[in-house]
């Protein structure tokens, strides 16, 4: 996950995890204007700092996809 425009995780960032992971790479990338307003400047932390925990944001969203990816991948089958 990351905004557009972190400088602390540039696009050149996720094209090499698409390029090395091809379609097991699963990028989350959302438009800064999205982050918690009351968060420090630039938008980054898209999990922490930067969520705004209300359904329908994309970080929320993206908080929901993380959690739902966790369970595929860490609970047993039934």
């Amino acid at each position: 996950m990351r905004f557009h425009q972190d400088p602390a995780c540039p696009p050149q960032r996720f094209e090499t995890l698409r390029q090395e992971f091809g379609t097991a790479f699963e990028g989350i990338e959302i438009d800064p204007k999205y982050a918690n307003p009351s968060a420090p400047k630039p938008a980054h932390s898209v999990l922490t700092n930067h969520l705004i925990d209300e359904a329908g944001q994309p970080t929320r969203a993206a908080l929901d996809r993380t959690i739902a990816f966790l369970r595929e991948q860490l609970m047993p089958a039934a």
